[in-house]
């Protein structure tokens, strides 16, 4: 069953690269240089067309703004000629450019450095290759103009909750996943002693101007450390963790409604329906039923017209 499994996702994944690669036809966008909105992302060369249907359907319904990219070292010269010629104005980093200031780094804590240090004269959205904005997106909107952090989730935690009771929860799943161990130690934690814990994914997330620094994050990451252990901690995921600290670390901070915004059959028996307006594609079944070629080729007969 798994190789099968394995073939399927194979030939779903040939069918949405081959697919996606449209965007490369699609208009070239002049992006705003006096937006105080900049949107960030972390970029591998196997992902910009992907890129491109993400970031060009998100600004089609969010208006104009500036666009980092963090060049995680792979991307091609010819893929920075794509994003520049695509994306006039776009900014893009290199990730050994970024210091991470004794946090981890790879597993992309450098875009979170970025986010938090880009943050203080701008809001800020990370916004990941696998995602899709199909509607309107009005609670966006309003963040950005009330300067209120958010972050994408699910049915399991639609609000921000008590650390303590998250962490009787997370010691109950009895398992050595980064997140897991961290979420476990949040009820003994300095650092965390009054938040309430915004339990999201770092795919989509909002970061208010001024709202954040680099002290905290520090602080939050070498207490981590004292309590889970530094090999564990440099762990894949340790940075979803600290996103969405810092994001419950901000002034009235929200979980985007679900299902209007969702991870891709998060749960699992759900499957996404027409009142869905922003979609992330995650890789546990982002290929699944066809729906992200679907949708994809949908939102380009939208995005090319009106960009």
């Amino acid at each position: 069953m798994y190789a099968l499994e394995k073939i399927k996702r194979m030939i779903g994944k040939y069918r949405f690269d081959q697919s996606v690669k449209k965007y490369f036809n699609s208009p070239s966008l002049q992006l705003d240089q006096t937006s105080e909105l900049t949107i960030v992302s972390m970029l591998n060369t196997q992902s910009v067309a992907m890129y491109l249907a993400a970031v060009k359907s998100f600004l089609h319904f969010i208006g104009n703004a500036k666009v980092d990219i963090i060049n995680d070292g792979s991307l091609t010269d010819d893929d920075i000629k794509i994003l520049k010629t695509h994306l006039v104005g776009v900014n893009i980093l290199n990730i050994k450019e970024i210091d991470t200031h004794g946090c981890p780094t790879g597993g992309t804590w450098e875009r979170l450095v970025h986010i938090i240090n880009r943050s203080k004269d701008s809001y800020v959205i990370q916004i990941d290759s696998d995602t899709l904005t199909l509607g309107p997106i009005p609670e966006i909107k309003s963040a950005i103009e009330n300067q209120t952090a958010f972050t994408i989730g699910g049915p399991e935690f639609p609000t921000p909750v008590d650390t303590k009771y998250l962490a009787v929860i997370a010691k109950g799943r009895n398992n050595q996943h980064v997140q897991t161990l961290s979420e476990s130690s949040f009820a003994d934690m300095q650092s965390m002693q009054g938040v309430l814990y915004c339990r999201g994914c770092s795919a989509f997330a909002g970061f208010p101007k001024g709202a954040q620094n680099l002290d905290k994050l520090k602080a939050f990451s070498d207490e981590m450390i004292s309590k889970i252990g530094i090999d564990k901690w440099n762990e894949w995921g340790s940075e979803q963790v600290s996103s969405n600290v810092i994001i419950s670390m901000s002034t009235q901070p929200q979980i985007l409604p679900w299902p209007k915004y969702q991870n891709f059959m998060f749960p699992e028996a759900y499957r996404p329906d027409s009142n869905a307006a922003f979609i992330h594609f995650i890789g546990t079944h982002r290929y699944k039923k066809g729906t992200y070629k679907k949708v994809a080729l949908q939102n380009l007969s939208v995005v090319g017209k009106n960009l």
